[in-house]
């Protein structure tokens, strides 16, 4: 799923005013390196203008969340987003910048070539390129080998009960 997909939803635990200490998602983009060598390791390219961002500084802990909805497998076979067929993973870890030059440059590359519309972003936002440390995955559905050999005729949630 991380290799596939563009975009996600980036949770943090809000410092703004209003809702300070709960939970708040913000649609992010990202990539897990370059075309030739994907690495599962979500880079991020984000100002530290963004609510987000001010969040991680008071405390990094994240999670980054995938839905396979975004693609069009769940909508063709008539899966609802929450269908267990349709796949979900939940990526949690602590959000850190990025400070080796090398995987800053590697992070860019993969960002750049998958979003091309970054390069053109202000440099006076001071963007930089973050990633969760150590994530943890939390897949929620099974495998999609499993998953390929059943439709909605076959799910067990789509079935008529017994009496």
């Amino acid at each position: 799923m991380v290799k596939t997909m563009t975009y996600g939803v980036l949770s943090s635990i809000s410092t703004m005013e209003k809702t300070a200490g709960k939970p708040f998602g913000n649609p992010y983009s990202y990539a897990d390196g370059t075309a030739t060598n994907s690495t599962g390791i979500l880079y991020f390219y984000v100002s530290d203008l963004d609510q987000s961002m001010k969040d991680f500084e008071a405390n990094n802990a994240a999670s980054f969340t995938l839905t396979e909805a975004e693609l069009s497998y769940c909508m063709d076979q008539g899966y609802d987003p929450e269908d267990p067929p349709c796949a979900r993973c939940v990526l949690s870890g602590d959000f850190e910048k990025l400070t080796d030059e090398d995987e800053i440059a590697f992070a860019k590359e993969g960002l750049f070539a998958k979003h091309p519309k970054m390069r053109t972003w202000p440099e006076s936002h001071d963007f930089c390129t973050p990633h969760p440390k150590a994530p943890n995955s939390h897949p929620q559905t099974p495998p999609r080998r499993f998953l390929r050999r059943r439709t909605p005729d076959t799910h067990p949630s789509h079935l008529p009960r017994k009496p």
